[in-house]
């Protein structure tokens, strides 16, 4: 979400009032999610159950560094915008990645190739995520020499925007498409699961091989907001459907939210070392 929209995301783990015109149950843990007249308002459905994150491992780290990520100078990066496993028994299980981290179970950050990334996550859980790792959230220094590369470029690719290059192209936006409206009401509606699991969205992790770094980094610009850690910097690279209303590319940067806001279009990477 860009600075210019209304803030319409969540701060915590707020969940929506029961008055508003669809009811969002269990959200935090993912269980079930039941638009009230849904068909009669244009809600865009939403799949509680959807993991589709199943069954994907993180890859060997390279330089030296932990697995799914690379060596950039001094430091390690996440190779890819982060997943999120969480911890049942004994057992590591994927995450849905339309709906916020659990606050009741421990989660934490992996880097996964072909993953939907992890969106509706807020600065405090995406950091509590990467820590849980053994890594943190990237500085915002380290974040634009991943992106910008050794030669300090626009975009990852190059200096010349390329439209579609990296997830960064969608024409309409998604509360509106979801919602069938674009009334004003839709930006305190960003929460909602479906808006991120309609077509053109989020797309899987290094699946545009052309919107990637000269060091191997994955969609540093467009497909989500990355959170970084810094005291007047919420999240930088854009998303889907905005990636120069607030700077061009790399350079572009969100300050108009607080470290516990989330909405459909945050996501992280964590940093090491």
């Amino acid at each position: 979400m860009s600075e210019s929209e209304s803030d319409g995301g969540v701060d915590g783990d707020a969940l929506v009032d029961d008055s508003d015109p669809f009811v969002h149950l269990g959200l935090i843990d993912g269980s079930f999610d039941v638009p009230r007249d849904g068909d009669a308002m244009g809600i865009c459905p939403t799949d509680p159950a959807a993991r589709p994150n199943d069954g994907l491992g993180e890859e060997p780290g390279s330089g030296g560094c932990p697995k799914g990520m690379a060596r950039i100078a001094t430091f390690c990066v996440d190779r890819f915008e982060a997943s999120i496993v969480v911890l049942e028994g004994s057992t590591e299980k994927s995450w849905s990645p339309y709906y916020p981290p659990p606050s009741d179970k421990t989660y934490r950050a992996v880097s996964l190739r072909g993953a939907i990334p992890q969106g509706y996550i807020s600065g405090a859980q995406a950091e509590r995520a990467c820590k849980a790792s053994g890594k943190r959230l990237c500085t915002n220094d380290e974040w634009l020499r991943a992106c910008r590369g050794p030669t300090s470029l626009t975009y990852p690719y190059g200096n010349t925007r390329r439209p579609g290059v990296c997830n960064d192209a969608r024409a309409s936006h998604p509360a509106a498409q979801c919602f069938g409206t674009t009334a004003s009401w839709i930006y305190s509606r960003l929460d909602y699961p479906g808006i991120n699991q309609q077509a053109e969205t989020v797309e899987r992790t290094g699946s545009l091989p052309e919107c990637v770094t000269a060091e191997g980094l994955f969609d540093m610009m467009g497909n989500l907001h990355e959170w970084i850690s810094d005291p007047t910097i919420d999240f930088r690279g854009g998303f889907y459907a905005d990636t120069k209303l607030n700077g061009e590319g790399c350079l572009y940067r969100t300050s108009a939210h607080n470290f516990n806001h989330w909405d459909y279009s945050t996501g992280f990477r964590c940093c090491s070392g």
